[in-house]
Formats: structure tokens, C-alpha cells, sequence
């Protein structure tokens, strides 16, 4: 593999081949939207849109944040006993799931009025709450490990084959004239392979951790993860109840243009996200020991350099709906700056709430969530019924920034000895958030705004260049 022949430490080597492997399993699916935006109808993209938006919610409640709460702290706390501590977990979100099934079937006969879904979605969701914590947690102690390999295979691989089945049972059904929805043929076609995957892994985790229940790592697990349920529950709810509301006030229509435009900009929290995996060992290992010089000018020179991503995703943004969609997306390019400056921000927050996690507090990180997301929904309540669409991008950053003055305002009560540079991170981030919502006046001139790449392209790969150092220190 070429990260192996790389010459820096084994974290920058698992950060690199997270964000490869995002990349790549993720891009996938960015490369097929022209596809399924030219083979689906908007309303039928709507379909997509809201079941993924339903998906994400319904998962934070049944998953019981086992993953996102507890997991990697657990990693230290049973170090020796991980393998049996991912079986405790997987067995207990299986009865969770469980429940979730029984609740499928009462609920069943007004799904459809429910949701806005065709009815077999409910089955495909249902097995997602099942077997999508296994591949959770695995990936998570992988990455944890800093085995980055096997990561890389699977979440490629696995990709890889549901965009190619998805694609091919889109256009079968296309072809055939079918009266399904295609927006359902698509959401069957694409989990079928990922389901197969993940119900590996779930054998292999409980084959290796011999257990399915050890009353102290589930009291562990619960009294963790349990408050950041609701943190999970509202961060969604925060991400992503602007789709269901526009679909609710809109229609599907303008829920498909608005979720297809929100599914490009979130190529970005992919790259993040995986830096942000990598970099949660090295910095709970750092405030272990007491020793936070050098990983604090990491994040500064990671969080520049992602906005510095943002800046110029959003400069290409003409380029990117062109490519990626029909006519009927193009008025919404300016969708793109207020929603790239959104996910820029929630690198911010992130960093402030890997702080208060490390202390155990959970029960804060879900308050500043669930304050954020109350301020959202209200907004988007307002502000969608008067303006449509295009007003969810703005609720959705200013919430965003909400939330991360928020987490940053806890992380200072918090940590009385100077872990970290409030001022410092203010400065970045309010440079990559306006940068990103200037860009947009550059849309119409093409020449400038390639040289305005140039430019921060240029800069990019010389913090880039900065940040690797640092980890080699």
C-alpha cells in the first residue's frame, strides 16, 4: 500500500488512510449522484433524502450511543479486554434493535403516512438497527488500534460493490418500467451488500469476545453513552430535520434539490471526520500524561487546513452542481457557502467536545447539542415557510456556530489549566467561515476565482506540509 512507504508516525499513517478510504467509499457515492439525478426524479431523490434523514435520527435512539459516547474511552479503561467489551456492546444494542423490530411491526400498517417512505423501507431500516453497530465498532477500535488496513479493504470493497448494485438495480428498474419507486429500489440495492458485510463482522465480534453480558462494562457503557443519546438524537436532529421539515412544508420535490446540494457539501465532514478518528487517541493519550504542546499545534494546523478545504470546495461549487446534477439544482450553487462554512464549524465543536468527553462530561455535550437543536428547528419552523429551502443553509450555520461557542464555553469552565487557544480557534474559524460565504461572490467570475484557488491551494499544501511535521516530532 502507498501509505506504507510514507516517512511520518503511525498516526498520520492511520489519518491518511482514513481519510483515503472516506474518500474513496464515500466519493462512490458522489460520483453516481449524476447518475441517480438523472435516472430518479427530484421527488424520488426526496425519497432517498428522507429516508436517510429518518435513518440517521431513529439510529442515535437505537444504537444507545454506545459507539459514539463511550467506546473510546473504553478503549483505555479495558484495554486488555476490548474484544470482550465490543461483544457486551453489540449484544446489548442487538436487544435494543430488537425492541426497534417490535416496534416495526405494531407501527407497519401507517409507516407510509408516517415518514413519507414506501413500506419497505421499514424492513430495510429495521436491519439496519440490527447489524450497522457492529460495523460501528468495529471500525472504531480499528482505528483506535491504528490498524488502518483492514479499515481501508472493507469500507472500500464494500462501497465499491453497493454503488455498482445500487446503480445497476436503478437502471434495471428504470428499464423495465416497474411501477416501484425508485427511490426505494435504490435504498434496497444499496444496503443489501452492506447488510451482508456488516452481518460478518457481527459473527466475528461475538465469535472473538466470547460474551454477551458483563453487568460493570454494561453499567460502563450505559451511564456514558446514555446522555449522549440525546446529544446524538439532537445533533441530528440538528443536521438534519431541515430535509424533513422542507420535505413536511415543501414538498419532496424541493427536499430532493435541497438533501442532494446538503449530500455534496457533506464530502467535506468525510475528510474531517476521519482526521478527527485519528486524532481522538493522540489526544486522549496527550491529557492522560499531561503533555499537550504538541498535539495542540496539530489541531490548529488541522482545523486551518480544513477550512482552507471548505474555501475551495465552495469556489468550485459551480463546477461541482454542474457536474453532479441536472438544470433542475443549479439555482441552488448558493445553497453551497453557508452550508461548507456549517460543516467547517463543526470541526470546532468537534474538538471542543473530544475536551469534554475525555472528562466524562456527557451530560454537557448533550445540553449544548440539544439547546442548538431546539434553536434549529425553531428557525427552520420560521424561516422555511417564508423563504423555502435556501433558508435551512443559513439556520443550519448559525446553529452550527451556536453550538461550537457553546461546547468552547464549557471546554474554558472546564479545564482550568490552558490545554488550548480559544482566541486562536475563534480567529480560524470565523476566517474559514466568512471565506467561505465571500466565495460566493466570485461565482460569476471564473478567471478570479481560479486564482483565488491557486492561491489557497498553494497555502494548503504548505500547513499541510506543517501539520505532517508536527507529528513526526
Amino acid at each position: 500500500m502507498v501509505i506504507k512507504s510514507i516517512k511520518i508516525g503511525i498516526q498520520e499513517k492511520a489519518s491518511l488512510a482514513y481519510i483515503i478510504a472516506n474518500i474513496l467509499s464515500k466519493g462512490l457515492n458522489f460520483i453516481t449522484i449524476p447518475v441517480f439525478t438523472r435516472l430518479l426524479s427530484t421527488s424520488e431523490m426526496g425519497v432517498t433524502s428522507t429516508f436517510s434523514s429518518w435513518q440517521t435520527i431513529l439510529y442515535a435512539v437505537v444504537s444507545l450511543g454506545l459507539v459514539s459516547g463511550s467506546f473510546n474511552i473504553a478503549m483505555v479503561t479495558y484495554e486488555k479486554l476490548r474484544d470482550r467489551y465490543m461483544a457486551v456492546c453489540l449484544a446489548v444494542s442487538s436487544v435494543s434493535a430488537g425492541l426497534f423490530l417490535l416496534f416495526c411491526v405494531l407501527i407497519s400498517p401507517i409507516w407510509e403516512e408516517l415518514t413519507d417512505l414506501p413500506y419497505v423501507t421499514i424492513w430495510v431500516m429495521a436491519a439496519y438497527m440490527f447489524l450497522q453497530p457492529a460495523m460501528d465498532y468495529w471500525y472504531a477500535k480499528e482505528r483506535y488500534e491504528n490498524k488502518y488496513k483492514a479499515v481501508f479493504w472493507v469500507s472500500t470493497t464494500s462501497a465499491l460493490l453497493s454503488v455498482l448494485i445500487s446503480v445497476f438495480g436503478v437502471w434495471a428498474a428504470a428499464r423495465g418500467n416497474v411501477t416501484y419507486n425508485l427511490g426505494a429500489v435504490k435504498i434496497v440495492t444499496q444496503f443489501a451488500v452492506l447488510f451482508i458485510y456488516s452481518f460478518i463482522i457481527y459473527i466475528i465480534i461475538f465469535a472473538k469476545g466470547k460474551c454477551v453480558y458483563d453487568k460493570e462494562m454494561i453499567i460502563f457503557a450505559l451511564k456514558l453513552s446514555l446522555p449522549l443519546v440525546i446529544h446524538s438524537l439532537a445533533k441530528n436532529v440538528l443536521d438534519i430535520s431541515d430535509r424533513i421539515m422542507i420535505s413536511r412544508i415543501c414538498g419532496q420535490s424541493d427536499a430532493g434539490i435541497y438533501g442532494t446540494i446538503f449530500t455534496i457539501s457533506l464530502m467535506a465532514l468525510v475528510i474531517w471526520g476521519a482526521i478527527n478518528s485519528a486524532l481522538v487517541p493522540e489526544m486522549f493519550e496527550s491529557l492522560k500524561i499531561s503533555d499537550f504542546a504538541r498535539v495542540e499545534k496539530k489541531i490548529y494546523g488541522l482545523i486551518t487546513v480544513f477550512g482552507e478545504i471548505s474555501i475551495i470546495a465552495v469556489l468550485f461549487s459551480p463546477e461541482i452542481i454542474h457536474i453532479l446534477t441536472t438544470r433542475s439544482y443549479y439555482d441552488a450553487v448558493y445553497l453551497m457557502p453557508p452550508l461548507f462554512a456549517s460543516v467547517f464549524l463543526s470541526s470546532i465543536y468537534n474538538i471542543y467536545g473530544n475536551f469534554l468527553l475525555y472528562k466524562k462530561h456527557t451530560v454537557l455535550i448533550m445540553v449544548a447539542t440539544l439547546l442548538a437543536a431546539g434553536f434549529n428547528v425553531i428557525t427552520n419552523y420560521f424561516f422555511i415557510k417564508k423563504y423555502g429551502y435556501t433558508a435551512a443553509s443559513y439556520t443550519t450555520l448559525a446553529s452550527t456556530l451556536f453550538l461550537a461557542i457553546g461546547q468552547g464555553i464549557m471546554q474554558a469552565k472546564i479545564y482550568k489549566e490552558k490545554v488550548i487557544s480559544h482566541a486562536r480557534i475563534a480567529l480560524i474559524g470565523m476566517i474559514g467561515a466568512v471565506g467561505c460565504l465571500l466565495s460566493a461572490l466570485l461565482f460569476e467570475n471564473r478567471l478570479l476565482r481560479y486564482l483565488t484557488v491557486v492561491l489557497i491551494t498553494t497555502k494548503l499544501l504548505f500547513d499541510a506540509k506543517k501539520v505532517l511535521k508536527t507529528g513526526n516530532k
